[in-house]
């Protein structure tokens, strides 16, 4: 995109693909996936990577960057992550970020192995995340920090469990990301910038009385260090970019943004996905 407004910042988002059987590999899971937990108004897994490309080609050109949060397969098949990764190569990878959904870590049981962990989903989509030649060797990879434009910074979070299996729907920062964002907010090195952070689960929601709770369990905590750090003017801005839910809402507390983008994998949500407008104050703005 032109650089001619370069005051604003202007995104593509994505979230829950749920790219199943993609790539031809583990067809009875796929199917069983499908059967048993999802909406058969499901798109397939070619009309999904048809549908990323047809998006991708159109909308790059009129925007920065084009943000993917999570659930980008089914099954966390490793054949599912290397065609949705295709899918978006032969593109500028400075110009798009993923973070993993609990869909892409998480194990479908019986069926599955362990194949589907944290370094394949890197390995796949390693272009996509933090740059540099060292980015595969370490576990300690989120959150990772990119200046997508002057004046925006991309904070990219992995909240999920690993080795959990498929249906435990809840997410979790940890304490080593939590602790890394509070020294990121603490160093006051982007108090002149606008933070976008992106993460799969949904900080908004709310704890069910049953399980599985369809929650970020340290929400409250990872809210708080926004909350703290928009009061201190650790950052002249602050906005939240997540999924999960397949629903789409947009929130403001306490100044800090929350956008939800909408499943990108439901038929029935049109558009399914979401394109939003920050401006150099923070002021934000778009299709929800």
């Amino acid at each position: 995109m032109n650089d001619a407004q370069s005051d604003t910042l202007k995104l593509l988002l994505m979230s829950d693909l749920h790219c199943t059987g993609a790539g031809g590999k583990r067809p009875l899971e796929a199917a069983a996936r499908r059967l048993i937990f999802q909406n058969p108004n499901m798109r397939s897994g070619e009309e999904t990577l048809d549908l990323l490309g047809s998006v991708v080609d159109k909308y790059a050109p009129a925007v920065d960057h084009i943000l993917l949060a999570g659930d980008l397969t089914d099954t966390g098949a490793a054949s599912e992550l290397e065609a949705v990764a295709a899918a978006l190569r032969g593109r500028d990878a400075n110009l798009i970020s993923v973070v993993p959904g609990n869909h892409d870590i998480a194990r479908f049981y019986p069926f599955s192995n362990k194949e589907n962990q944290r370094s394949v989903f890197k390995h796949a989509f390693s272009e996509f995340l933090t740059p540099g030649p060292n980015r595969l060797e370490s576990d300690e990879y989120f959150p990772f920090v990119k200046t997508i434009k002057k004046g925006f910074v991309l904070v990219g979070l992995d909240s999920t469990i690993l080795g959990r299996p498929i249906w435990a729907l809840e997410g979790s920062l940890g304490e080593k990301q939590l602790r890394k964002i509070s020294e990121l907010l603490d160093s006051r090195a982007y108090s002149d910038s606008n933070l976008i952070f992106l993460i799969h689960h949904d900080p908004l929601a709310r704890t069910g009385i049953l399980p599985p709770h369809n929650v970020l369990a340290d929400a409250a905590r990872f809210k708080n260090l926004l909350f703290s750090a928009l009061e201190n003017k650790a950052a002249r801005s602050i906005c939240v970019i997540f999924g999960h839910t397949h629903e789409k809402k947009f929130e403001c507390l306490r100044g800090v943004s929350f956008v939800c983008i909408p499943g990108f994998a439901f038929v029935k949500n049109k558009p399914c996905f979401t394109q939003i407008q920050i401006n150099a104050s923070g002021g934000l703005r778009g299709t929800f």
